[in-house]
């Protein structure tokens, strides 16, 4: 896909909802395949294991009460299971549920945008699961790799801290806003791999080096993109959900209301990122 010159924050968006309105039965067919199970399985884990009822959270807040204030009580208050099953729910949607979604509409998007051809969400699929292990592990490597560069970054930090005395409060507030920053850094230059292991073949450390080039020189337009992706969402995200919340009140149907939400939410978000990493792929001929 060669354009004349690079398309703004705005005009990825725009080329994201027409291909979000022109591929919606494809889109709504993944999140069917994909994301219903994953929210039904959530739900029943929410409503069996987890805290939702009015009755459980006052019976939380006395527990919390009887031990003290403050957020050392209100973690001590909480059943270990709920621990376990966020654990559990979250590394199921990050490392299956994720590289799955993002790759089959990464497929898709490449497909229609480049050839002008549709693709089965069948096809989608299996070409994401064809290349889940590769994305799994590269996911793996990305989330270990910045745990150990944090890991280093806050020892150094505290050893800085430790020993500049009176600056210590200083550089320990100006250090942790670095590293907020390095976090988001971070995202947005390993934010494209899922999409890259799917449609280039690669994996581990080459999609990590190609998703770093990608986004080489581009980080102010990339924070700006992302940024505006999270308005858009949160926007549509709070607005349906209080419709639904309007519609159905009760921790069952509020469950329910969230997934059907997210169902519609999710594919446009990684349509947009699909987009953005076939405009950033346009713009490279490495």
């Amino acid at each position: 896909m060669q354009i004349q010159r690079p398309r703004s924050v705005r005009e990825v968006f725009e080329l994201s909802l027409m291909l979000y309105r022109r591929r919606f039965r494809f889109l709504i067919g993944t999140a069917l395949a994909i994301l219903f199970p994953y929210y039904i399985a959530s739900t029943y884990v929410k409503t069996h294991f987890m805290i939702t009822s009015d009755d459980q959270i006052q019976s939380l807040m006395s527990d919390v009460e009887a031990k003290g204030s403050g957020v050392n009580a209100l973690f001590s208050a909480l059943p270990a299971r709920m621990y376990i099953w966020y654990l559990v729910l979250t590394a199921i949607f990050f490392l299956l549920v994720l590289p799955l979604v993002y790759g089959m509409i990464a497929h898709m998007s490449s497909r229609v945008l480049l050839r002008g051809k549709d693709m089965p969400v069948a096809e989608a699929g299996n070409a994401s699961f064809r290349r889940l292990f590769p994305n799994l592990g590269t996911l793996v490597l990305t989330l270990v790799t910045y745990i150990v560069l944090g890991t280093c970054y806050m020892f150094l930090l505290s050893l800085v801290a430790s020993v500049a005395g009176a600056l210590s409060v200083v550089i320990a507030i100006l250090g942790t806003l670095a590293f907020i920053v390095g976090i988001v850094v971070y995202f947005i230059r390993f934010s494209f791999v899922p999409a890259i292991v799917v449609e280039e073949g690669t994996s581990f450390f080459k999609a990590m080096g190609r998703s770093w080039r990608l986004t080489r020189a581009n980080t102010g337009q990339l924070l700006g993109f992302y940024v505006m992706l999270l308005i858009v969402c949160f926007v549509a995200q709070t607005f349906m959900t209080l419709i639904g919340d309007v519609l159905f009140y009760t921790p069952g149907a509020e469950l329910l209301v969230a997934a059907i939400v997210g169902m519609l939410i999710m594919p446009f978000a990684f349509t947009c990122m699909s987009v953005m990493y076939l405009e950033l792929r346009s713009r490279r001929t490495e």
